[in-house]
């Protein structure tokens, strides 16, 4: 186990983490809690204080230890970073991370650890999907039939920001 170096919490969950973790976290996988695996509205983190203290206290108490994975036995000042995901940032592949991790039916159909580029249905061109296709065609003599994402739930109001679709 590694002390927290930074501690925050999620605002939206209440789960504790080391800041660095949970925004690299974010980034990969979008706004989804590690712990429980559901999506969240907000990626905001707030410096965990009481956890702080108690790292604090840990240090002041063990004076001839450095905790594991640390380069020194100081407390960093708390980052500015809250957490909050500007999509604009990660611009049109952070749109479709969010809507992945709100969307169950998204998550069985974008791996975690495939591209979004590579993701069935989309289509992107310069880092900007051109294309979303949320079903697909099965054509067979007798009929066509089409295949359905069987998405449920609200779309994020990002998804306005894709503003390359065709």
């Amino acid at each position: 186990r590694t002390m927290f170096r930074d501690p925050v919490f999620v605002l939206e969950s209440g789960h504790a983490y080391d800041r660095s973790a949970i925004l690299s976290h974010f980034r990969r996988n979008g706004a989804k809690d590690p712990l429980t695996r559901r999506a969240l509205s907000s990626t905001k983190v707030m410096t965990n204080w009481a956890m702080r203290n108690v790292v604090q206290d840990w240090l002041d108490k063990h004076p001839g230890v450095t905790p594991d994975g640390w380069d020194s036995r100081e407390l960093p000042d708390p980052s500015n970073d809250d957490g909050t995901r500007r999509i604009d940032d990660e611009g049109d592949v952070g749109v479709l991370r969010t809507w992945r991790a709100m969307c169950p039916e998204l998550q069985e159909r974008w791996p975690e650890a495939a591209r979004p580029k590579d993701w069935k249905g989309v289509t992107m061109e310069n880092g900007r999907v051109v294309k979303l296709e949320l079903e697909t065609s099965e054509a067979s003599e007798e009929s066509e039939e089409y295949e359905g994402f069987g998405l449920s739930g609200a779309v994020p109001a990002e998804i306005g920001q894709l503003t390359s679709l065709e």
